[in-house]
């Protein structure tokens, strides 16, 4: 049977040119404090079972779905909706490693918030 983590490395392999905007993604999710598994055949990270953030590559840009992003006020300025009927997810789009590094104040400001909503939620 194959683990989370061997799926995952399997998805990161499998990333094309992307491979290293998964793996610094995926590396800003683990240091959060989050959970680590495979949703959607895709790197998904929770909290307290609660799903924050999701790792994908596309063909255009690698992306970071915020599962409750239209909760966060975008102060960054990086989110947009993932579709026109979109209503709770938002993504932050990605084309360098570096472009991730910019931004990681930002992504680990819209996790730690997602993560402080869950909390007060119960």
């Amino acid at each position: 049977m194959e683990t989370e983590d061997s799926r995952i490395d399997a998805y990161i392999a499998t990333s094309g040119k992307w491979k290293g905007e998964v793996e610094a993604l995926r590396e800003i999710a683990l240091t959060s404090g989050l959970r680590e598994e495979v949703k959607w055949g895709k790197p998904c990270y929770t909290y307290n079972g609660k799903n924050i953030v999701l790792i994908q590559a596309f063909k255009a840009y690698c992306a970071f779905l915020f599962f409750k992003g239209y909760l966060l006020e975008d102060t960054g300025g990086i989110l947009v909706k993932t579709g026109e009927n979109t209503v709770k997810g938002r993504q932050a789009r990605f084309h360098s490693v570096e472009e991730i590094g910019a931004r990681e104040p930002v992504l680990r400001k819209y996790i730690r918030e997602l993560v402080e909503l869950e909390d007060t939620a119960k």
